[in-house]
Order: structure tokens, then C-alpha cells, then sequence
């Protein structure tokens, strides 16, 4: 108890290094970077890469529009998850399209 007050962390969070300590010795409790996790209900990358791909070709079309554009290449997605994916790459709002398709010399 009183060394995990000292190390700022529970007593479960010491034992468990012990544990890999014991197992792995102190390469084990490296950090690695490791990849991360996608949710498994995520839309597959071809189709986030689709969204992003015709947001740049297109940055005036609202969430409809694209969500429309996206049915003609077979995508079917709500226009919550074209919100999501424009938040998580900021571009949220037109301007921020617009820029980001002019940054990369994307014919508008």
C-alpha cells in the first residue's frame, strides 16, 4: 500500500508489473507502440477513404449530397458516420474543405 501511494498508482497496477516483470523481465514493461484497436462495427477503410476522396474532389456538397454521391459507388452510410469521419480528418465545416482540397491542388 504504501509503495503505490509513493508511486502514485493502485496496488492492482504494482502487482501486475510484478507479474510481467517476473514473466517478461523489464523489457516487458516497455512501452510499445502498438497499432490501434478499430472498433469492429467501423465502416471498412475502402469506404472512410471514399468519403475523404469525394469530400476533397467535391468540398461544397453537404452531409446529403455526398451521402447520395457515395450510393452511386455502392457506399451506403448515414450521414452520422460522414459527420464523424469529416470531425476525425477536421472537415467539419466547408471552409475547412475547401482549404484542405486547395492545400493538396485538388481541382474544385
Amino acid at each position: 500500500t504504501k509503495a503505490a501511494r509513493i508511486l502514485g498508482c493502485s496496488r492492482q497496477s504494482l502487482y501486475t508489473y510484478q507479474k510481467i516483470m517476473a514473466e517478461e523481465g523489464p523489457m516487458g514493461l516497455k512501452r510499445i507502440n502498438k497499432p490501434l484497436k478499430r472498433s469492429k462495427n467501423r465502416i471498412p477503410e475502402y469506404a472512410e477513404d471514399k468519403i475523404i476522396e469525394l469530400t476533397l474532389q467535391n468540398p461544397h456538397l453537404t452531409l446529403m449530397q455526398l451521402m447520395v454521391a457515395l450510393k452511386e459507388h455502392n457506399i451506403t452510410v448515414s450521414i452520422g458516420t460522414i459527420k464523424n469521419i469529416w470531425k476525425e480528418e477536421n472537415l467539419s465545416t466547408r471552409e475547412l474543405r475547401i482549404k484542405r482540397s486547395q492545400s493538396l491542388n485538388i481541382e474544385v
